[in-house]
């Protein structure tokens, strides 16, 4: 780091003999030299001209040098200048008054033309290096700023992409969308086909944040050129050839589709996401629609296979799907929740209507975690069959 060769350089002191023979050695060294007789005018000067280092005598009569240099290391618009203190006396006490009150050097008088000359640049390399990481701090500030804001963009758009709670006669649904920054690496989705049937979408991308998210995304607009009619595992098939095509070969997202007709009937292909669970009235066990294909691009278009299942809802039934964030969740002594608890949770209260077992099941998360935030994206989305 060079200190700048056309620095401009204010001498304070009340001896005019200084003030030429600091001046002249200022111009041979090649900076731009300006000298202060009387220090109460110092304020007034720096604001019509700016400097880049001030010499400062320590004994003035009108102002102790430390106390102007206080005033000076006190001013908001001042502070960051350097300042090298001019002293006759060479007491460790006037020396730690000075360096306590912001000096970064003293001279000694008489002024020596090498000394004075090696400490003005070690102290104007020293303040360039400063300025250089100030103005860095101030490119990163920038820069995070125009990421929050292209994040809050990004945020808004995946949210307007995310359909709102459809109305079904035949269906109670209640949804839980908890991204873990600003924008979620889960999607979900919903359509009819044309016998009024629901298909439903989950999915949850490798990672967090942006990356994530646009996988996801990339999944959403892939599904909306699928054909609504075909089979649930035709759906996820088509899909793992649009994905694999496009996606990173580091990255894959798991899913699970849901097809549920008016008359109950389900249709379920899980392609490696957590089980969608079918939480029956009549209190009989859970039934776990577990993966039955591999997640999506990891193989790619006519390597993989995705299989279905079905089930016939009876009134009351309720269906619950999630992603694995709902029990990664930590407590303070690093234990996940577990699908296991998950199940036993979920078993003790599933007599509970739709949303309050999603409501319920959240506050036992919050309990559980005591403190600890979400480590993921969690999404839930229940279904109760009328």
């Amino acid at each position: 780091m060079q200190a700048k060769k056309s620095a401009k350089i204010l001498t304070v002191d009340d001896d005019p003999q200084t003030l030429k023979l600091v001046k002249t050695l200022l111009d041979g060294f090649g900076y731009s030299p300006r000298g202060l007789l009387h220090a109460s005018f110092l304020f007034r000067l720096l604001e019509d001209e700016p400097v880049d280092l001030i010499l400062m005598d320590v004994n003035m009569p009108e102002i102790d040098g430390v106390t102007l240099l206080k005033q000076v290391k006190e001013h908001p618009l001042f502070h960051a200048i350097p300042v090298i203190m001019l002293t006759g006396e060479i007491g460790d006490e006037l020396l730690a008054r000075c360096f306590e009150n912001g000096a970064e050097d003293f001279i000694n008088k008489p002024i020596r033309d090498l000394v004075l000359q090696a400490r003005i640049k070690s102290v104007l390399t020293k303040q360039a290096y400063v300025e250089e990481i100030q103005a860095q701090k101030e490119k990163e500030t920038a820069l995070l700023q125009e990421i929050q804001k292209d994040l809050k963009f990004a945020e808004i758009m995946q949210r307007s992409m995310l359909p709102g709670v459809p109305d079904v006669a035949f269906l109670k649904i209640a949804i839980h969308f908890q991204p873990w920054g600003e924008v979620s690496g889960d999607i979900y989705d919903f359509s009819f086909n044309r016998k009024g049937e629901l298909n439903v979408f989950l999915g949850d991308g490798t990672g967090h944040g942006v990356a994530a998210a646009f996988i996801t995304m990339m999944s959403q607009m892939g599904l909306r050129n699928i054909q609504d009619d075909l089979s649930t595992d035709e759906i996820i098939q088509e899909l793992n050839g649009t994905l694999s095509v496009s996606m990173p070969s580091d990255k894959f997202m798991t899913g699970i589709y849901m097809r549920i007709s008016p008359q109950g009937e389900i249709t379920v292909t899980n392609a490696g996401h957590p089980p969608l669970l079918l939480i029956r009235e009549d209190g009989s066990e859970l039934i776990e629609f577990s993966s039955n294909g591999t997640a999506l691009c990891l193989l790619p278009e006519g390597m993989a296979s995705f299989t279905k299942a079905s089930e016939q809802l009876n009134s009351g039934d309720k269906l619950l799907l999630y992603t694995d964030g709902l029990f990664e969740w930590e407590n303070p002594q690093g234990e996940d929740l577990g699908d296991e608890a998950l199940l036993d949770f979920i078993q003790q209260n599933r007599n509970l209507e739709i949303d309050g077992l999603i409501s319920h099941l959240l506050d036992h998360l919050h309990t559980f975690a005591h403190g600890v935030p979400c480590p993921d994206d969690i999404t839930i989305l229940g279904f109760q069959y009328l």
